[in-house]
Order: structure tokens, then C-alpha cells, then sequence
């Protein structure tokens, strides 16, 4: 949204975004305009146009996601689309590939206790990449996940309650397993945004659709029912949703502006 002036009146306003043109709603000089972002940078061009044909552009831009995120005593950024973290690791929850603690014996530690900014490298499925990109970040008290470029999630720690999503669907037993370095949560795709709660993950999709796994016992994954998910679910009855936000609770907000929660 914006405002647009000229001497003369105005014609029409575009915001040219990837490929498409999108007209903008203008009303008295106000417009408004929907793009559908993409995790990461997006950029666009606000193209003004008035009654003789005159014409002016801008270029903005903006990031879709979270590039720093913090768990209780852990904390990770996102630089050049990779991921660096540190902090408490009894877990694995820092993603370096071992299970430390602060007071560990360096000289028989499995590995260096991550005290400073520590690159997590995960290796691409891409034969065109050496590394998975990523573009947001989300850290609850022991667990943490990820969203690449491409529109997959990663987790890793704590996996208590089934929160890092890597179980087997319909297998009867809810998979509690650390890990200790970034794992890809399987059978999810086309993701646009991430965030944590208490123990429940929240995701949402490029079609406006929410997904969730985890801790469950008052309903924070929005199934109908309070039994913890190691595999995603689909919260029931969201559409049209922008904006996802978890806490020890589940909140949405949806194109209208209304707010969900559950």
C-alpha cells in the first residue's frame, strides 16, 4: 500500500513483481496492491502513470522470514543464506554434529562447544549445489528448524512430543528422537513460512494452508484432536492464511486481516 501524487491526475499505479503486473487498487491517490512474496529477498517496481501518459517508477524490496532466531539459551542467523548458530547444545539443538556442553573437556569433547557463531554446512540434494540454501529461521526452548529455498523444512534437538516432525505416518508410535545436526522433515513441500512454540511446530504453505506437528495436549496443532504428531497434519479449516505465529498457543492471520487462534 501507498500514496501517489502529480499535478496532474492519475491514471493507474502497477507493481511490477518476478512476472507479473499487478494493477493496484487506487482511490483518491491511495493504493493498494497484493504480491504473493517468496521466502527470502523480493524486490518489486511501484510503476505511476498519470493522465498524460507520464510515467515514474520506484523500486523497493523486502524479506519473507525470520534470518535470526532464538531458542532459550541457543541462537542462530542467516548470512548469505547459510545458517550460523551457537549455544546450549545438550541436545544436539545447535546443529554442529555432536552433543556438547559448555564445561566439556576439549580434549575428549566430540566436538567444540559452539560459543561463537559455528557454520552448520548441510549437504544439497541439488546436484547443481554443494550446500542447501536456506531463508528462515525458527529456535524454540531446545529444538530448531529451517526453511530452504526451495520450500523445505529442516530440523534438529530436542524431539520430544514428535516436535522436529521425523516420524513414520501411521506407525503407532510417536518418535522422540535428538538430532544432532539438521534433518529434512519428509512428505512437505511448497513452504512460505516457519515458527515455533512451546513444542509444536507451525507451517505455512504457498497455497494459504497451515500444517503443524508436535505437542498436541491442548490442541495446538489445530487436528481436532490433543494427541501428539511426529508427521505434519493439517490444521482444520484455514484458508487464505498470510501470516502464522506459535506460541505455547497457535495464532494465523488470513488475507482479510482476521485472526485465528487455537
Amino acid at each position: 500500500s501507498g500514496q501517489a501524487a502529480d499535478e496532474t491526475a492519475l491514471e493507474s499505479v502497477v507493481v511490477n513483481y518476478a512476472e507479473s503486473s499487478i494493477v493496484a487498487d487506487l482511490n483518491n491517490g491511495f493504493f493498494t496492491a497484493k504480491i504473493d512474496a517468496i521466502p527470502g529477498e523480493n524486490t518489486y517496481y511501484v510503476v505511476v502513470t498519470d493522465k498524460a501518459k507520464n510515467q515514474t517508477t520506484i523500486e523497493e524490496s523486502f524479506y519473507f522470514g525470520a534470518r535470526a532466531s532464538a531458542g532459550g539459551a541457543h541462537s542462530g542467523i542467516i548470512k548469505n543464506e547459510r545458517i550460523y548458530a551457537w549455544g546450549r547444545n545438550n541436545k544436539g539443538q545447535s546443529g554442529i554434529g555432536a552433543v556438547t556442553k559448555l564445561r566439556d573437556d576439549p580434549l575428549t569433547a566430540a566436538a567444540t562447544h559452539p560459543i561463537s557463531p559455528t557454520l552448520i554446512s548441510v549437504p544439497s540434494d541439488d546436484v547443481a549445489a554443494t550446500e542447501t540454501k536456506f531463508v528462515s529461521l525458527a529456535f524454540n526452548q531446545n529444538s530448531s528448524t529451517a526453511l530452504d529455498v526451495n520450500g523445505y523444512v529442516w530440523s534438529w534437538g530436542d524431539g520430544d512430543n514428535g516436535q522436529l516432525g521425523l516420524g513414520i505416518a501411521e506407525d503407532g508410535i510417536v518418535d522422540e528422537t535428538d538430532y544432532n545436526s539438521p534433518q529434512k522433515v519428509p512428505n512437505i513441500s511448497d513452504i512460505v513460512a516457519i515458527s515455533r512454540g512451546g513444542g509444536h511446530c507451525l507451517l505455512l504453505k504457498a497455497d494459504g494452508t497451515v500444517l503443524a506437528f508436535g505437542y498436541n495436549a491442548q490442541g495446538q496443532l489445530g487436528d481436532g484432536s490433543n494427541t501428539d504428531k511426529d508427521t505434519v497434519v493439517t490444521v482444520n479449516g484455514l484458508t487464505n492464511i498470510v501470516q502464522i505465529s506459535a506460541s505455547s498457543t497457535s495464532y494465523a492471520i488470513d488475507e482479510e486481516g482476521r485472526l485465528w487462534g487455537w
